[in-house]
């Protein structure tokens, strides 16, 4: 079985490389070369993991890349993504599209299981700073609250019917539950109703202002990963590394 991987090249040369087939499976490194030279071990940790929660059909993976975009003003360093690729504007069957949700489900188990039995003390220990990005260290409490602070975002990029809660709540674990809880809904409309619109957002974030093209695909997608993202980044933290842009290198 095949692995198509589209790949994503910012600034300086960094590079995400996207598993399309397994979402939520990633890379990253200094250089397109670099990213795809962890990426087979990367894929074979990602099996691992789904399997504690499904049957994983376990053959010789060749990686194909099948599309490349590549944006200079990109911090991907940072942990900025911003590519929408070809694969993004189809719309997923209903089979892909359970899949994502369940997917989704299983990555915020294992979140979960990291960090709910923390002591308010390791939840807090860490750097501040007013943009968690330029941090190398924040705490575990600002990530969770990042975790869901931009799974809201995504779901507000494709305009729908349903609406979003909006107070939210001051404790960290409320705050994950109620955007989870609102998320399933709102991707639910999304694919009966759009599920290939192509939707271009003018964007204004931390890392500047430029117009990003969104579709369902793409959100799915990004939502994976950013959740991935920040799990491998707090299990490297209890771990005792410090070292964020680490994340998806190896």
């Amino acid at each position: 079985m095949d692995c198509s991987v589209a790949l994503e090249v910012g600034e300086g040369g960094w590079t995400y490389a996207w598993v399309l087939d397994l979402p939520g499976c990633f890379s990253r490194g200094a250089s397109p070369e670099a990213a795809l030279g962890v990426l087979p071990s990367r894929i074979e940790r990602y099996l691992g993991w789904l399997s504690g929660f499904e049957p994983v059909p376990r053959s010789e993976r060749a990686i194909e890349v099948v599309a490349e975009v590549r944006d200079p003003g990109c911090p991907v360093r940072k942990g900025d993504t911003r590519a929408l690729f070809a694969w993004d504007c189809s719309a997923p069957t209903g089979e892909e599209f359970e899949r994502d949700l369940r997917w989704m489900a299983y990555h915020r188990q294992t979140l979960l299981s990291l960090v709910e039995g923390l002591p308010p003390a390791a939840l807090d220990a860490g750097e501040e700073g007013p943009d968690i990005h330029d941090l190398r260290a924040p705490s575990v409490r600002r990530v969770l609250r990042h975790i869901a602070g931009a799974e809201y975002w995504y779901l507000t990029r494709i305009p729908t019917q349903v609406q979003l809660p909006g107070e939210e709540p001051r404790d960290v674990f409320a705050l994950l539950s109620a955007v989870r809880a609102a998320a399933e809904p709102v991707l639910r409309e999304l694919f009966a109703t759009a599920s290939e619109k192509v939707v271009d957002v003018p964007e204004r974030t931390w890392s500047g202002a430029f117009t990003e093209g969104w579709t369902l695909r793409k959100v799915l997608r990004r939502a994976l990963w950013h959740e991935a993202f920040h799990i491998e980044e707090i299990r490297r933290r209890l771990e005792g590394s410090l070292d964020r842009a680490a994340v998806g290198t190896g």
